[in-house]
């Protein structure tokens, strides 16, 4: 891609996000190995406050079933009810997550990313699964 395109999609990019955009905190969690060989979370990394755009995963624009997939590339297959937009900046991970508490935008809860899109060129794209408004794990 030339660097002339690269910045013109930069800057649609930036722009589609502040037309309708939510600003969340990510905490990222970490993991630390247990002596069985195992994975356990043993505490949290809180990210700065990001944009992003945040919308309802509809499959082309229909609503199928209560959730849709999305194929994630690997031929692998994420369960999601939402998608948040980024700049290729944006600073987002599988197992992150953040917790909104405003009920005028959407219902309260916590929100877990359950990817991240492959392709992140001129984007990044993620798949969010709500949790529940009283979900910690």
């Amino acid at each position: 891609m030339s660097w002339s395109e690269r910045q013109v999609r930069d800057r649609l990019m930036h722009k589609y996000i502040d037309l309708d955009y939510i600003t969340i905190v990510l905490h990222r969690p970490i993991w630390s190995t247990t002596a069985a060989g195992g994975r356990v979370i043993t505490g949290e990394t809180v990210l700065e406050a990001q944009k992003f755009s945040f919308m309802p995963f509809k499959r082309r624009l229909t609503i199928e079933l209560a959730k849709a997939t999305l194929k994630t590339g690997e031929d692998e297959t994420s369960l999601i009810e939402y998608v948040l937009i980024g700049t290729p900046e944006s600073d987002i991970e599988k197992n992150d997550y953040f917790i909104w508490t405003d009920e005028t935008v959407f219902n309260p809860g916590r929100f877990e990313v359950n990817f991240v899109q492959v392709r992140r060129h001129d984007h990044k794209q993620a798949g969010i699964i709500y949790r529940g408004p009283d979900a910690t794990n």
